[in-house]
């Protein structure tokens, strides 16, 4: 994503008092973030990113230096409990590897707008998984009467959207402390 895209959201979250960490490969901070500027985009700056995060919201490009960034090995340095929200490219979660640290409890939960595979098969494990919300692309097919197979095949598409806040212009989120919906306008 552009610089100027994630500025909005970064600030919506710190209006409501969450803090914000940033991980950017150029010098263009956002205010009030805690920015880790890492321009060789070294392990040791993400990891130090990811340790600092409770809720990782991906918001990034699909490049061939981003495939497969988010695998086990980096999402362990989330600290335990932590959210995963893929809002950007399929192609930058393995999403097995998700799946394997959703099982063990290190992550509690995982949000999708994005997936591999589109559309995701009806069949694939992140429709039952119990800690995977799937908005799959909420923002386009924001009735939850819209066309495509998932949509009419898969009930939880359509309580996902509806979780999440799809049908309007804000976001909903789970306050992780008290479990009560923070609406978030963007």
């Amino acid at each position: 994503m552009a610089w100027a895209d994630l500025a909005p959201v970064a600030q919506a979250f710190l209006s409501l008092g969450f803090p914000v960490h940033e991980f950017t490969r150029s010098p263009r901070p956002i205010e009030g973030a805690r920015s880790y500027m890492d321009a060789e985009g070294t392990e040791e700056g993400l990891a130090a990113f990811l340790a600092a995060s409770r809720v990782l919201i991906l918001m990034a490009p699909a490049t061939i230096e981003t495939r497969d960034r988010f695998n086990a090995m980096r999402l362990r340095h989330l600290q335990p409990g932590s959210y995963v929200i893929n809002v950007a490219r399929g192609e930058l979660l393995v999403e097995n590897d998700l799946i394997e640290l959703l099982d063990s409890g290190h992550l509690c939960g995982a949000s999708l707008d994005v997936f591999r595979e589109e559309p995701l098969p009806t069949d694939h494990a992140l429709w039952r998984h119990p800690g995977v919300s799937n908005a799959a692309h909420c923002r386009s097919h924001a009735d939850s009467r819209g066309s495509g197979p998932n949509r009419r095949k898969n009930p939880r598409l359509r309580i996902g959207a509806t979780r999440f806040g799809c049908r309007r212009p804000t976001t909903r989120l789970l306050d992780g402390f008290s479990n009560e919906p923070v609406r978030v306008h963007v």
